[in-house]
């Protein structure tokens, strides 16, 4: 069974961009000012320069992060967006999972993904059984992944990690599947929750707290 979805296109959160560049922009400027007075003058005369100042500062702020938003919200559009729908849905051989099956092992979802593999997210396909879950990379040099699926403690749907400030949003989630005997797996595939429904009982983990999940 294949099944999938369009994922939501990466978006960045505008309002909340510009504010963290507002606060920032601000507070840069100000220590500029008080790195230009200090030792000149009193401390008193400084924090009078410094809060005369601030309607300026604010003004300059406002200029500057009005242009790093636009440039970072054309950024995203242009280069992040259509780089991470490729990203998360990779071109694989969908025939290869034929080659490992046993017999009488029946194939209920396969799926393009890539899984992360220390700091780099290797590709290939994500195949669940009714007897294994099976990663099968498409390097020849980097072994397949499997394991029974009576071996397996849950799988659930976790949110990527933020970025840039969590003004990124539509980030893909990823699918931790948990071992038994070994250390969580992750995994970024074009639709995590067809692995979800109708699952064996014994492939069902215990539910993240509603933080966590994945809206």
């Amino acid at each position: 069974m294949n099944s999938t979805s369009s994922p939501k296109p990466v978006s960045l959160s505008v309002l909340r961009l510009f504010m963290n560049f507002m606060i920032r922009v601000s507070i840069v400027i100000e220590l500029f000012v008080f790195w230009r007075v200090l030792g000149r003058a009193k401390i008193q005369q400084i924090i009078r320069i410094l809060i005369v100042s601030l309607p300026n500062v604010l003004i300059i702020a406002l200029i500057i992060s009005s242009f790093l938003t636009i440039v970072c919200q054309l950024a995203v559009i242009s280069l992040v967006r259509p780089r991470m729908l490729k990203w998360g849905n990779p071109k694989v051989d969908d025939s290869s999972s034929a080659f490992h099956l046993e017999p009488r092992e029946v194939v209920e979802v396969d799926l393009p993904c890539r899984m992360k593999d220390g700091r780099s997210w290797r590709i290939g396909r994500l195949v669940r059984t009714n007897r294994r879950v099976m990663f099968l990379p498409t390097s020849w040099n980097v072994e397949p992944w499997m394991c029974p699926i009576g071996e397996i403690d849950g799988a659930q749907v976790v949110a990527s990690p933020s970025m840039f400030w969590n003004s990124l949003r539509n980030l893909p989630p990823q699918l931790r599947i948990t071992p038994r005997d070994e250390s969580s797996r992750l995994f970024v595939v074009p639709d995590p929750y067809a692995w979800l429904p109708g699952q064996p009982a014994s492939l069902v983990g215990t539910p993240l707290p509603v933080e966590q999940r994945v809206s």
